[in-house]
């Protein structure tokens, strides 16, 4: 899967489940990991969605964590790019000295 080829941060516990799991799968898998988690971090708070602006709410703040952690990490990592099915090891080093290069020319 292509998602998993990419880093997450500490306190992100991603899970992938296959394209073909359907709703009932996704929504036992998530109420599982939600009691276990709530088990686990009894101080966690549960956020209702109850509208559609809550669900942009709770996307919104995971890409807020997202985005510090890939700022952390300047980008994607060389080992990100190697665990592409589309580049695998043979060109992913190259792709990544031409993302580092473009990268430095628009920070000049």
């Amino acid at each position: 899967m292509m998602a998993s080829a990419f880093e997450s941060p500490s306190s992100s516990d991603a899970r992938f489940l296959s394209s073909r799991a359907d709703e009932n799968m996704m929504y036992e898998t998530r109420i599982t990991r939600v009691a276990v988690h709530l088990e686990q971090c009894p101080c966690v708070c549960v956020v209702p969605i109850r509208r559609f602006e809550d669900v942009v709410a709770s996307q919104n703040r995971v890409n807020a964590i997202r985005a510090d952690f890939r700022g952390e990490l300047e980008g994607l990592i060389c080992e990100e790019l190697t665990r592409l099915p589309l580049l695998g090891r043979s060109i992913a080093h190259v792709v990544y000295a031409s993302m580092r290069t473009e990268q430095a020319r628009r920070a000049s």
